[in-house]
């Protein structure tokens, strides 16, 4: 399920931006293909390279209130598809806050925050 925190971060001046924060719950099913998938630096390497020619930040740091590594994606341009929300994921390691991260924007959402911001995984995504 996809939760939505409102939230505010500073930007390149120094001067608060909204921001939309998307905390996807992944279903069973998901968790499994999600361990089953690919990691590796090599892997990680050519997501990284991906994500910051497409306009995307990376960021990572230790969550101590979880127990957990996050991994945050979003980007600074204002005609971006995914201007103003910050996509999460976590994992027991970086790499693995990282890959999730990847898994859900790109592989559940697509690639557009925004279009999965408001649905829950439950719901019905197809048409």
């Amino acid at each position: 399920m996809a939760k939505l925190v409102k939230g505010s971060v500073n930007n390149q001046q120094g001067k608060k931006a909204d921001v939309v924060f998307i905390n996807w719950n992944l279903t069973p099913a998901q968790k499994k293909e999600l361990k089953a998938a690919e990691l590796s630096l090599e892997w990680v390497d050519t997501q990284q390279i991906r994500l910051s020619d497409e306009g995307y930040k990376i960021s990572t740091q230790r969550d101590e209130w979880n127990n957990c590594y996050s991994c945050f994606i979003t980007t600074r341009e204002k005609d971006h598809v995914n201007a103003g929300f910050i996509l999460t994921g976590r994992g027991s390691t970086p790499m693995k806050a990282f890959k999730q991260a990847v898994y859900i924007g790109f592989h559940i959402m697509e690639g557009e925050f925004a279009r999965y911001s408001t649905l829950t995984a439950k719901d019905e995504i197809d048409d």
